[in-house]
């Protein structure tokens, strides 16, 4: 069976359901960038403990720079992983966004001039 999202339960409506799944991208690519940056340059104990716990577990921090391997590891086992995940609840609760008829569309009003 596959992974899915697991939305917040305030999540309730497509709407709400696509920005929790957008933030939940932006959370992930801060992480990827303390990553990126700790392989590159090392990182501060502040900047480890903002990641999330299972990364945390998987690399104990270090003022060393993290490793080529660890890094790969990272992206291919957490990071590739979650973004699937996430960007499936994007493209899910998109396709009901688009199906709504919850507003009446009058293509002849679509813009105006300021």
């Amino acid at each position: 069976m596959a992974e899915t999202l697991k939305f917040d339960e305030s999540c309730t409506t497509p709407e709400k359901k696509t920005g929790f799944a957008y933030r939940a991208q932006e959370v992930l690519q801060l992480e990827h960038n303390i990553i990126g940056k700790w392989f590159r340059e090392g990182i501060t104990q502040a900047e480890y403990d903002q990641l999330s716990q299972s990364t945390k577990d998987a690399f104990p921090y270090t003022t060393n720079h993290l490793s080529k391997k660890d890094c790969r590891k990272y992206q291919n086992e957490m990071h590739e992983p979650k973004s699937q995940i996430i960007i499936k609840g994007i493209t899910d609760n998109r396709q009901l966004l688009k199906d709504s008829i919850a507003w009446d569309i009058d293509l002849d009003k679509l813009t105006e001039t300021k």
